[in-house]
């Protein structure tokens, strides 16, 4: 949809959804650019809001601008410091006044609420839950070892614009019985459109949803986890690229995990591998600096019957890890 002239409060809800959708978009495309703390900053900041936005998109003309004001000062009222930040620029850039949407003395309702609660029952409320749902699904990479870069670009490419598109469909002229038919249409488009992945992604994520039935992708393999053993240690590097690699993150100690960027050569473009290993005395961990630690060279994964040693190439020399299992994702 093409705006016309500054967007009100209502319609910029729905323009920040967008940005959140966008920049899933890019991690999915770019992992290495990938901010994980500010994108769950976003998604908890859409947990609680949300659906009160849809709600104040569908209320009567006359209290909508009221409910939608309500959301934004509800959003800056919970908003991390950096999250305040971006709320803030969003709506400068949209050539709105942020100081009195955000500031929770300017009136309405109190901080920390977002009235009204939902859009209701109804095809425009599954909408609404579908993508409350998608966002619950991704924010499970607070744990880093739930980190799947295909569910961002999945979910970045079934969600591009459906934050405005929603809150048009909300807010539109017709009543009622128009507004559940743009909804209905906007799901069925959802669940019928998009490649394996996608499909595959949104049954995951609207799995629970009653009214709303996405078909299986039937003979879709979605990347996951593989337990390392002596059969495949010896193919799980194929198909990777070393190359500029970096070690993003060593976290925890039973299990331990670790974070690589790397590239797929067989499919050029950037790629993550995390590394789970089940590890009782985990050695000295090597110095990780907040834009990562570069390899000196490709990994080895050696796996026995009862053991694993991954050793990785590092500019003061090999750091090697021995384990007595772990799981191999690479996407």
């Amino acid at each position: 949809m093409i705006w016309k002239g500054r967007p009100g409060e209502v319609a910029a809800l729905g323009l920040l959804l967008d940005r959140t959708y966008a920049e899933v978009a890019e991690a999915g495309a770019h992992p290495h650019r990938l901010d994980r703390p500010f994108l769950l900053g976003q998604f908890d900041l859409w947990d609680l809001h949300l659906l009160p936005a849809v709600a104040a998109a569908a209320a009567p003309v006359r209290v909508r601008g009221r409910a939608a004001r309500a959301v934004w000062r509800s959003l800056g009222a919970r908003a991390r410091p950096e999250h305040g930040d971006w709320l803030r620029a969003h709506l400068t850039g949209l050539g709105i006044e942020p100081g009195p949407l955000l500031d929770p003395a300017a009136g309405g309702t109190h901080p920390g609420t977002a009235e009204p609660a939902g859009p209701g029952a109804g095809r425009l409320g599954t909408l609404a839950v579908l993508q409350q749902r998608i966002l619950k699904r991704l924010s499970g990479m607070s744990d880093l070892g739930r980190l799947r870069r295909w569910e961002l670009a999945a979910a970045g490419t079934v969600c591009a614009g459906l934050g405005t598109e929603t809150i048009r469909i909300a807010g539109g002229l017709g009543g009622t019985a128009r507004r559940e038919r743009s909804a209905d249409r906007r799901l069925r488009a959802l669940v019928e459109d998009g490649d394996g992945w996608t499909r595959a992604f949104l049954r995951t994520a609207a799995a629970g949803i009653d009214d709303l039935a996405v078909p299986e992708a039937a003979g879709v393999a979605t990347p996951a986890p593989e337990r390392i053993t002596v059969g495949n240690a010896g193919r799980l590097l194929d198909g990777l690229d070393f190359t500029g690699a970096r070690i993003r993150a060593v976290d925890g100690t039973d299990p331990a995990l670790i974070h690589l960027d790397l590239r797929r050569a067989d499919r050029d473009r950037e790629a993550i591998c995390l590394i789970v290993l089940n590890v009782p005395r985990f050695p000295a961990r090597p110095d990780v600096p907040p834009d990562g630690l570069a390899l000196a060279g490709s990994p080895r994964i050696e796996a026995g019957a009862d053991d694993i040693e991954l050793t990785i190439p590092l500019a003061g020399g090999d750091w090697t890890v021995r384990a007595a299992a772990g799981t191999w994702y690479a996407d």
